[in-house]
């Protein structure tokens, strides 16, 4: 527990040891006491060395001798832990000594072994944005100096570094077609048709055109094989008319005209009432 008159830094520095035992009992229960795998030395590693650009790219040739410091020192010393499993203490120790030359100091020797100590308590890699917060690298420092394996601390959704990476991906796609590129146009390449031919070549493409759009829409018939062929629903056939034993006056009618050569019916007259 803190002191009720206990300042900012100490009740950060309380609330960051509580994080930091949390995450180590997770770590014991997950992963055994084992030698760290080739990948986790390759990020240590490449955090170490794009760290020590940072220092070179802020002018510094040795850690600032305030809290940022010293945040800085014992980030470096678990990254370098992590870094040197054949002899972790020794790198931790190499590290801290060549960026922070108070610690070679006698007087200082207790205030490097506590260091040592919480590096050697650390069973897990550092999250990279994790290392950009404690070094303060933006989203512009990781474009300006190229770090792949350090983060930001002001992108944590990846908004911006996924847009960059977006249109550094679309910028290598260019200049790949670029350089597979034959030179000529693209889509098909011109006929050269002198305008004789170009307007024999556009009418029958609408001859063409027009003759499947009138095919589409007709919905032949399944029993008519051939729509050339005169078949027998064509035909006109004659209706005949029986007039024998028909008498028009029952129903009112006293005369009837029939056209000449087509027995069709014409006209009809009927009885006054």
């Amino acid at each position: 527990m803190t002191k009720p008159d206990a300042t900012i830094d100490e009740i950060n520095d309380y609330i960051a040891e509580i994080l930091r035992e949390q995450a180590e009992r997770e770590a014991e229960e997950c992963v055994a006491d084992t030698l760290q795998d080739n990948s986790t030395v390759v990020r240590a590693l490449g955090m170490l060395a794009e760290a020590r650009r940072w220092f070179e790219h802020k002018g510094w040739e040795t850690l600032p001798n305030n809290r940022r410091g010293w945040l800085i020192v014992q980030w470096g010393a678990e990254v370098a832990w992590q870094g040197n499993p054949g002899n972790p203490e020794r790198g931790a120790r190499a590290w801290c000594c060549k960026w922070q030359p108070l610690l070679k100091l006698k007087q200082n020797k207790a205030k490097l072994d506590h260091i040592i100590a919480e590096a050697s308590r650390t069973k897990t890699l550092w999250a990279p944005d994790i290392g950009g917060a404690i070094l303060e690298i933006t989203v512009s420092d990781l474009a300006t100096l190229g770090f792949r394996f350090l983060g930001a601390y002001d992108d944590q959704n990846y908004v911006s570094r996924n847009a960059i990476r977006k249109a550094k991906n679309a910028a290598c796609q260019r200049r790949r077609r670029a350089a597979n590129s034959s030179g000529r146009k693209r889509g098909r390449p011109a006929l050269n048709l002198s305008p004789e031919e170009k307007r024999t070549r556009r009418l029958a493409q609408e001859a063409k055109r027009k003759r499947l759009a009138r095919a589409s829409a007709k919905n032949a018939s399944s029993h008519i094989e051939s729509i050339t062929e005169v078949t027998d629903l064509m035909r006109t056939r004659p209706i005949a008319l029986e007039l024998a034993g028909l008498d028009p006056a029952v129903f009112g009618i006293t005369s009837i005209e029939i056209r000449s050569g087509q027995n069709i019916i014409s006209t009809w007259s009927s009885a006054p009432p």
